[in-house]
């Protein structure tokens, strides 16, 4: 390498830092060494629903078609580690969705480090900056270039920055010399396989994401199994859980962009209610705009359904009326597994009551799905209610025998038949149809069960290594 590439890297890395970029590393644009591996992982359906990776194939596995040409990846590190405490309340978001779109953050700085290369390569040099967003393997490139290394979790790390950061590259013909590789520091930690909620590692360095939360709050579209959902937990935009138990990210340096500080709280009662024209307000320039209007709403359903808070019942009631039919699901399953509690003055009565009797506002073909789930209630309500139940349908069928054996002591006594008065008749009568309700919702309260075990698929040994297959969903 020539003295001219040594001033250049050196100058190009001087840049990246003035640029706010954290760390930078240089390496070989050359197809990626676990291509095969994303390959195969993409042939066994592991990608789910993002089918742009299929589309893109053929460029992500050799960056000479993105920058044909291209001799060196320059790959870039922006810390969104903040030192602000995220916002209590409200429904979890993953990280790195703060208070900006990172796109529009980092975007124009790659575009710059690029002119910048162009310029000081001097004239037949062409770079190209490239982001998740653009068709390369972003996280191999920069492994490859010595940024750090890939861990167990399918993340990449450093020493100094764990894997709270963004990685952003620059492609370029110029010629430049490389760093060398990061070596892998993971060891025989399997902290972060064994905290995922949903078992989406299938081994080490293998993440299948059809299970995992960040793919199915974020990039999946329409309903989410309802084996995964009770999984979900409060997440209702991407998942930390593999990050926050990596022992390299108890000391990672924080970020000095203010653009990537915690995003306030997210309700989800209120995210429910949000319309098009509010949504796009809110979160226009913001990471959560890749889960669109349809996702964030079915993901709030789903965190209200999984905290089983009754005062949440009225705004999934009304999200049962939504016309989009993915909300409406999830609300209805939510519903189906949110406590009875009486209701308050003005509202329009109990869930359980309202599903048994037909009153309340929402589609008749989520009524009858309700009801034969046993409307809401948990396993011990529904054993109180039952008792319940049972012990008015005996003290009613007491006062019938009795009122019974009292007429006949009268009629014996008196020779003649008693006479009920108007009021004694309607109390008898009113009794009897009451009783056969009470039968009804008895029935209901046993037909229903609440579903919250999602299988857990058997993890292959550590010795089975794959690595590169899976990646985290950051977009």
């Amino acid at each position: 390498m020539t003295l001219v590439g040594m001033a250049l890297a050196s100058a190009i890395k001087d840049e990246a830092g003035r640029l706010g970029f954290d760390a930078v590393a240089i390496g070989p644009a050359t197809p990626p060494p676990h291509g095969a591996a994303f390959e195969r992982w993409l042939d066994a359906g592991c990608a789910g629903s993002m089918d742009y990776l299929e589309r893109t194939r053929a460029e992500r596995l050799d960056p000479a078609r993105l920058l044909p040409g291209a001799r060196a990846a320059v790959a870039l590190a922006a810390s969104y580690h903040s030192s602000v405490a995220g916002p209590e309340g409200g429904m979890r978001v993953a990280r790195y969705a703060g208070q900006a779109d990172y796109h529009d953050v980092l975007r124009p700085r790659l575009l710059a480090l690029a002119r910048f290369v162009d310029s000081a390569a001097g004239v037949g040099v062409t770079s190209r900056a490239a982001i998740d967003t653009s068709a390369v393997l972003e996280r191999d490139l920069a492994a490859r270039a010595g940024l750090g290394w890939i861990g167990k979790n399918t993340n990449l790390l450093t020493p100094s920055l764990g894997s709270w950061f963004f990685i952003g590259i620059v492609l370029t013909t110029a010629e430049l010399p490389f760093d060398g590789e990061t070596a892998d520091r993971c060891g025989t930690c399997t902290a972060c396989l064994d905290a995922c909620p949903t078992a989406a590692f299938t081994a080490p360095y293998a993440l299948d994401a059809r299970r995992c939360i960040s793919y199915l709050t974020i990039e999946h579209r329409g309903r989410i199994d309802e084996d995964l959902r009770p999984l979900v937990g409060d997440w209702g935009f991407g998942c930390d859980v593999c990050q926050d138990v990596c022992p390299w990210n108890r000391r990672a340096a924080t970020t000095r962009e203010p653009a990537f500080a915690p995003a306030r709280p997210l309700e989800p009662a209120a995210l429910l209610a949000l319309d098009e024209t509010a949504f796009r307000q809110r979160f226009r320039r913001t990471s959560l705009w890749r889960a669109r209007r349809s996702g964030l709403r079915r993901n709030a359903a789903i965190v209200l359904g999984n905290r089983a808070d009754p005062d949440a019942a009225p705004a999934l009631r009304a999200a049962l009326a939504d016309e989009d039919p993915v909300v409406r699901d999830a609300a209805s399953w939510a519903l189906c597994h949110t406590p009875h509690r009486p209701a308050r003055p003005g509202e329009a009565g109990t869930l359980l009551d309202d599903a048994l009797t037909g009153t309340w506002f929402a589609p008749s073909e989520w009524r009858s799905d309700l009801a034969a789930e046993g409307a809401s209630l948990t396993m011990d309500q529904k054993k109180r209610d039952q008792q319940q139940h049972d012990e008015r349908d005996q003290r009613q069928v007491s006062q019938e025998r009795n009122r019974d054996m009292s007429k006949d002591r009268n009629e014996e006594e008196t020779g003649k038949p008693i006479q009920l008065d108007k009021e004694d008749t309607g109390r008898q009568q009113g009794g009897q149809h009451q009783q056969g309700g009470q039968h009804q919702q008895g029935g209901q309260h046993q037909g229903g069960q609440q579903q919250q075990s999602g299988s857990q698929p058997q993890r292959k040994p550590e010795a089975e290594r794959k690595p590169d297959q899976g990646q985290h969903t950051q977009r």
